[in-house]
This record gives C-alpha cells, structure tokens and sequence, in this order.
C-alpha cells in the first residue's frame, strides 16, 4: 500500500504535468487545468476476413476517432482567450500501436472468456509485432456512429450468427465508450476449435 507521503508526491507530479499544443504558430506547454481534454483514436476500415475477401500484405491505416471531455469548449475558449485564436493539439500516434493494443485486448479477452486451447489463436503474430501486414485483415471498426454507453468501457465476444462470423472468435471493443465520438472496433481473435 503506497504511504501519504508517496500518494502526496504523485499527485503534486501530477499537477505539473504539462499538455504541448500550437497556438498561433507558437509551441505552449498547457497545465492540465488548462488543457481542453479530448480522447483521439483511430478508427480503421471493417475487418477483410469477415467480408470474405482474402489476406492483402499491406500497411495498417485508417482514420481519426475524437471523443471530447467535458468543459472541452470552456477551456479551448479560455486559451483562446489568454494565448491566440489558432490552437492546434498535437496528437502523436501510430495506427499499428493501436492495432497491437486491440490484438492485445482480445487475444486476452477470448482466452479468459472460452479458456486456453479453446480456439486457434489468429492474434499472436500481430501481437509479436510480427505479422503487422496483416492487421487490417483482422482488426478494423464498425461503420457508424456507435452509441455512447454509461460503462466506460465496452468488451464482448459476438455470437456467430452475428456479422456472419461463424466459428470466427469476434472480440467487439469499445473504449471509452461513455463518450461520443469514440469508434466500435471489431477483432478476429481467432477461430473455434
């Protein structure tokens, strides 16, 4: 159990803790009082194996999921405000990172749910980083707008009548699903044995 003193020095860490973004051309660091919170994903083309269509070797990519916190105006208005009118975020990240984290995330969650041995794992290549060409056969997002949830997060494995999935193991993933905006993503973890 962490001490006072310890769980202190985190949090005063933890308010010094700084955002970087342009405003005006001008690189600020932005304290996290002030920084307007905003939750930004990817959202990736559907899954090529679950529309039949055969394995292409081809770079992992897709577009933008943005999910914005509350007081998200309030704060970007009021560094609009102190700072300039241009304000841009800078949103470093990477599509096969996030690729890897759902291959993660499923792999892990089909094993707790069914049990070790009860399917053909398709995840472990993509989770070694070594198959990353694959990843758009088996990791994309739903098409739409997903609802928001009042959970948090979203984890469930689909019934095989749903998406025709058959004796594929779909592993549907929902983060930060509480908040609008944020992408549905579907994972084929592998097939039933």
């Amino acid at each position: 159990m962490p001490s006072k003193r310890r769980g202190r020095k985190q949090k005063e860490e933890r308010t010094k803790e700084t955002f970087l973004v342009v405003i005006d051309g001008i690189k600020r660091h932005v304290s996290t009082e002030e920084y307007p919170g905003l939750l930004i994903s990817f959202a990736f083309p559907f899954p090529t194996i679950l529309l039949g269509i055969p394995p292409e070797h081809r770079d992992f990519a897709g577009g933008v999921s943005i999910g914005v916190l509350p007081e998200f105006g309030e704060r970007l208005n009021a560094l609009r405000a102190k700072y300039g009118n241009e304000v841009k975020f800078l949103t470093p990240g990477s599509a096969e990172a996030i690729g890897r984290l759902l291959a993660k995330i499923a792999h892990a969650y089909a094993v707790a749910e069914l049990g070790y041995g009860s399917f053909q794992p398709y995840l472990l290549g993509i989770i070694r980083n070594q198959d990353p060409l694959l990843m758009h056969h088996l990791i994309g997002s739903a098409i739409g707008k997903a609802p928001v949830s009042d959970d948090l997060h979203e984890i469930d494995i689909l019934q095989p009548d749903q998406l025709n999935s058959g004796k594929l193991v779909v592993v549907k993933i929902h983060l930060f699903s509480n908040y609008d905006g944020m992408a549905v993503h579907y994972v084929v973890a592998g097939e039933r044995t």
